[in-house]
């Protein structure tokens, strides 16, 4: 009898590390990782690239889509290009988000127009192989992914120019000097 008791307590901790490894492994598969994601050749990334074709860093897209952001620089309102990466890795403006009407602002309905949640929206269509921009000294001047919002004031100086190129299917930085997307890993 007593040998049966000594020989349950240690098969006590033995079954609870087994069960907590199975948990654990459950948790770690629940949702794709982009490393994950880029193994199976379905991650998408954007690369922003400065004037001398360096690649300063490269963002994870978990669903294929970014919005360059920037702060109008007559009315000061917010602007929101959203974009969708195409499979070919184009990209494509599909709307256009403001707050005011003003100069240098679309005043055509393009593929349509509406208003929501108090901003102007404007429906679009076009696409480009990549995007040129330049820094703007204005704050509030970046990448929305749906990982967070990086300010290109924080990798670039203002007036410089910064490239957004679409890689679908890649993993990693060759020239990656600890540069990293919002959640580190590239």
């Amino acid at each position: 009898m007593k040998s049966d008791a000594n020989a349950a307590r240690v098969r006590a901790p033995v079954h609870l590390a087994l069960v907590l490894l199975v948990l654990a492994a459950g948790f770690s598969s629940c949702g794709e990782r982009p490393l994950d994601q880029a193994a199976a050749g379905s991650a998408t990334w954007l690369d922003l690239v400065d004037g001398n074709g360096t690649v300063r860093t490269r963002l994870f897209l978990p669903d294929r889509r970014f919005a360059h952001v920037y702060v109008h620089s007559i009315n000061l309102g917010r602007v929101d290009e959203e974009f969708t990466v195409e499979r070919n890795g184009f990209l494509h403006l599909e709307t256009l988000r403001y707050d005011q009407m003003s100069s240098g602002m679309p005043s055509d309905t393009e593929n349509g127009f509406s208003i929501e949640d108090g901003r102007f929206v404007l429906t679009i269509s076009r696409s480009f192989r990549e995007l040129p921009i330049r820094v703007s000294p204005v704050a509030g001047h970046g990448i929305q992914t749906a990982e967070g919002f990086l300010a290109f004031a924080d990798i670039f100086d203002t007036g410089e120019l910064v490239t957004l190129v679409a890689v679908p299917g890649k993993v990693r930085l060759h020239s990656d000097r600890g540069r990293a997307s919002f959640r580190g890993e590239q």
